[in-house]
């Protein structure tokens, strides 16, 4: 069961449009209408447990997230709310990173401390310089084979349901990038380790193939998602506080800094939000920030000296 969790306290003020989280600092309700909130999710429940409390909260109508945490991981869930949705597909691209700890000697069947364990294996003597020697393997593109233990589908089935059925089929392989592993403790037989990687990584996956590279079987014991995109996890809601501050709060544009801005004219910002294509002085390809003057207007895509929007704010 998921457990009652109180993100925060507010009160609402008669006659006025503020509420006060329980640090007692005014926070207005368009604050949460659009934009991003930085949940920090502890172990247990899964990422639309949280959604759902947060509807219970009445934080917004629409609301959704950026990218799946296992029940087992903890760590950072960015939730977008309201006009912050149409955004979302923009961020999932981004690298994520995660702290996890990899114990050696058991394999288990869902490849982190929740699943049966399966089998037992020695444990070698390392130290840290074979333990970096390895890692430096893992860098770069290649591909993974997701778990079965997963929410990916098969013929319409999640894997999960199948694996707890009894059944294994057939996964194929999808590309996957690390960016950077590091080596943070090493006390037998546990690793600790960070990893910065792509989209679609399977962090169990990696923890399995790297004690298997070590010489042993492995299973995760914990994992931890402190970074995605341009989001920390320092800054998220911390349940147990029972407050949210402004800090958790990311406006859209900040979301989107990865994207370079382009300020426009009247008569284009109008021309643009009424899907024409504008011809610009200059040229260029990709997803650019869109702005009439200071007003931030959406995302829009250059194409040569053509710009057309791309996914723009309602009016």
């Amino acid at each position: 069961m998921f457990p009652t969790l109180i993100f925060f306290t507010m009160t609402r003020l008669k006659k006025t449009r503020k509420w006060m989280n329980s640090s007692g600092k005014s926070i207005t309700p368009n604050s949460f209408l659009n934009s991003f909130l930085l949940v920090d999710k502890p172990c247990g429940p899964t990422s639309n447990d949280v959604l759902h409390l947060l509807k219970r909260k009445k934080i917004s109508s629409k609301i959704g997230h950026t990218g799946t945490l296992d029940p087992f991981a903890s760590g950072l869930l960015v939730v977008g709310l309201g006009e912050a949705l149409k955004f979302v597909s923009y961020l999932c691209e981004e690298p994520k990173v995660y702290e996890a700890s990899l114990k050696l000697g058991e394999a288990t069947d869902t490849l982190d401390k929740m699943g049966k364990m399966t089998n037992v294996f020695p444990v070698p003597i390392l130290d840290a310089t074979k333990i970096n020697l390895v890692f430096k393997n893992f860098l770069g593109p290649q591909t993974q084979i997701p778990p079965m233990f997963s929410a990916k589908k098969k013929e319409g089935k999640k894997l999960y349901e199948l694996a707890r059925a009894g059944i294994e089929v057939v996964r194929e392989a999808v590309p996957i990038r690390i960016d950077e592993l590091i080596l943070m403790e090493w006390d037998s037989p546990l690793i600790r380790f960070r990893v910065s990687c792509s989209r679609g990584t399977y962090v169990r996956v990696l923890g399995a193939d790297l004690a298997r590279k070590l010489g042993s079987g492995g299973h995760l014991t914990e994992l931890r998602r402190v970074r995605a995109a341009c989001f920390d996890v320092k800054n998220a809601v911390n349940v147990e506080k029972e407050e949210v501050s402004e800090n958790a709060l990311v406006s859209i544009e900040e979301a989107l800094s990865h994207y370079p801005s382009i300020f426009l004219q009247k008569d284009e910002a109008l021309a643009l939000r009424q899907g024409k294509r504008i011809v610009l002085d200059s040229k260029g390809d990709g997803i650019v920030r869109s702005y009439d003057g200071n007003l931030f207007l959406g995302l829009g895509k250059r194409d040569g000296s053509e710009l057309k929007a791309e996914r723009l704010m309602s009016s």
